[in-house]
């Protein structure tokens, strides 16, 4: 993934699903790459096709550690 920002991909961009990476990464609980989103500029309060933002999901799935932050 680092590759991949790291020549320019677009963290924000709309996966197939409806879903930001972000909102990927939450889900499949990895917190470095949660991490790593944010810190590239990944946008923590764009919703997904639930009208979910990436922390709503975290909450949703009880992993609210995954965020050094709530209001990300």
């Amino acid at each position: 993934m680092k590759f991949l920002i790291n020549r320019g991909v677009d963290v924000n961009a709309f996966r197939k699903g409806g879903d930001t990476p972000l909102h990927w990464v939450v889900r499949i609980r990895d917190t470095e790459k949660v991490r790593l989103l944010l810190e590239s500029g990944a946008d923590g309060t764009i919703k997904d096709v639930r009208g979910l933002t990436s922390a709503e999901v975290a909450k949703e799935i009880g992993c609210m550690d995954l965020y050094d932050s709530p209001s990300r």
